[in-house]
């Protein structure tokens, strides 16, 4: 049966409801230029209380809460520029990753945007963009910060494929040639009070300038040697071998020292020499510093200052009691007493 939908009163300016013939009140109500869908008093030219279906879909919603709008849709939401010539924004998710995805497309909706910019009108610079969140992770290769605008160069953080390398590269200006310096640095010109690298190993391909202190915190300067044993232990005296290498000293007074095996007691080397492979056993010989070394105090009770040079017990150390033997023979001097037997001992490396 037809339904006639009228107006008690003719259109003006005040908000009317829409009835039937019978008078009962639909949710349509109207004035001479607004439209109101399930409100009485539209405050626009269509007014809708409650959530707008798009297409017969009960998926895709347009609706307000508050405030806020809400844009319902289980595909993409599609911000289409194209008619002016850009492209499209895609707002979109994949199926219960609990993800949200933003997708610039091209024009023609099947192919990538040239470029998706967060900038302020005109492309004029916005004062500040901010990422608030536990994790950012910027997935890309390369990825290039651009700070010619003020004068200054360009930083790539790129890689090569398949090397599992990341390479921080300072680029000019232009983008072509090298950047003049990086600099790590606090509000500029200022020093960050510190710059930690954690890592295993640490390499510079280049030379090093210091204007500061370099500090090695631990103890002594060593040089790798090649070795008869691999499993001779730190603190041993050593001598070298007709062979090339280096083995337990074994003699007294023996002027073919060439050190102590580092890394004995509380005291690691604090720099290694020639630290390279040879194909065969290496050690690091502590050549100046600090270096525990085996003693035997059985040839002589130990004082602190004594000239310790190789001893009969193989790999020990002991005192220097005869000082023209001892010439060209003494390791060092030992750093704390000894009275009888055998132990480690903390010595001044000083070969003579």
């Amino acid at each position: 049966m037809a339904t006639n939908l009228q107006l008690e009163n003719a259109l003006s300016d005040q908000a009317q409801a829409v009835t039937d013939q019978n008078g009962t009140r639909s949710s349509l109500s109207l004035s001479a230029e607004r439209v109101g869908i399930g409100t009485a008093i539209p405050q626009g030219k269509l007014d809708v209380a409650g959530n707008l279906v798009l297409n017969g879909n009960p998926n895709t919603q347009l609706s307000a809460n508050g405030d806020s709008i809400n844009l319902k849709g289980n595909g993409s939401i599609v911000l289409d520029l194209s008619p002016i010539g850009g492209g499209q924004l895609h707002i979109a998710c994949n199926r219960d990753d609990n993800k949200i995805y933003l997708e610039g497309f091209s024009s023609d909706g099947n192919g990538h945007a040239a470029e998706l910019l967060i900038t302020g009108r005109y492309t004029q610079p916005i004062p500040q963009f901010t990422v608030n969140a536990k994790a950012a992770k910027i997935a890309g290769s390369p990825l290039i910060f651009d700070l010619s605008g003020s004068g200054g160069g360009q930083l790539l953080i790129g890689n090569n494929l398949n090397d599992n390398r990341i390479y921080l590269e300072g680029i000019g200006s232009d983008g072509r040639g090298t950047a003049a310096e990086i600099l790590i640095t606090g509000a500029f010109p200022n020093k960050v009070p510190r710059f930690s690298v954690l890592a295993d190993t640490s390499s510079f391909n280049g030379d090093v300038e210091v204007s500061g202190d370099i500090r090695l915190l631990n103890a002594d300067c060593a040089e790798d040697f090649d070795i008869c044993d691999a499993d001779i232990e730190a603190g041993t005296v050593m001598v070298l071998g007709d062979d090339g290498s280096l083995h337990p000293s074994s003699q007294a007074y023996d002027k073919r020292v060439a050190g102590v095996v580092s890394g004995a007691g509380q005291y690691k080397p604090g720099i290694v020499l020639d630290k390279q492979p040879t194909g065969k056993p290496r050690k690091p010989i502590a050549l100046m510093g600090k270096v525990y070394c085996k003693v035997d105090a059985e040839f002589g009770d130990i004082a602190v200052g004594d000239l310790l040079t190789t001893s009969p017990t193989p790999g020990h150390a002991m005192k220097a009691g005869d000082a023209l033997s001892a010439f060209g023979a003494v390791i060092g001097k030992a750093l704390r007493p000894l009275k009888g037997g055998k132990g480690l001992v903390p010595v001044l490396i000083a070969l003579q």
